[in-house]
């Protein structure tokens, strides 16, 4: 509506249309795509894809064999695109825009940079084939390590969020102000 409206302005008026950054088309594609949501339709589609996520997560697992006989790379592809998935899920909450705004935040920064860097250099350990495997001495350990951090660091996030809006309901609740980002 607000592009036909806009479309109206220009051609009555004779405005120039506003210039526009990639991010803000993609966030208007995004939000024309879907209408706005409720709440608990917001919380359904979170819920949705935390769920499907984990589901991938699990299903990473019966791969785990081939991580361990020197194929990675079908492991290390299923968990990572579970938590992408589920950390997805957030964005139904408060947009994708302001999650990734919020993720970096100086109380999440840390997590969420170990969070990333962890899920690239799972991928990357993965599907990096040089010319022979021993030259990335101890591979699969690493992809094992890589992929506990990226858990740890996922747990340590949701932590944070926890602990934050805890401390914000506990202010509200005692009539105290506080800004939760």
């Amino acid at each position: 509506m607000s592009a036909l409206l806009a479309s109206a302005r220009q051609n009555l008026l004779g405005e120039e249309p506003e210039e526009k950054s990639a991010m803000e088309e993609m966030e208007e594609a995004c939000c024309g795509a879907c209408p706005k949501l409720t709440w608990k339709q917001k919380m359904i589609g979170c819920a949705t894809c935390m769920f499907i996520g984990c589901i991938i997560e699990f299903g990473s697992f019966f791969r785990f064999m081939n991580l361990v006989e020197g194929d990675p790379a079908p492991f290390a592809e299923m968990y990572t695109l579970g938590n992408v998935v589920a950390l997805s899920g957030t964005f139904f909450l408060m947009g994708a825009k302001k999650q990734c705004r919020q993720m970096f935040h100086k109380t999440r920064r840390l997590a969420t940079v170990v969070f990333l860097v962890t899920m690239v250099l799972t991928l990357f350990l993965a599907f990096f084939r040089p010319s022979c495997d021993e030259c990335i001495p101890g591979r699969v350990p690493l992809l094992i390590l890589c992929i506990c951090l990226q858990t740890l660091a996922l747990f340590w996030y949701t932590i944070i969020i926890s602990r934050l809006r805890a401390t914000a309901s506990s202010a509200r609740a005692s009539g105290h102000a506080i800004a939760v980002t």
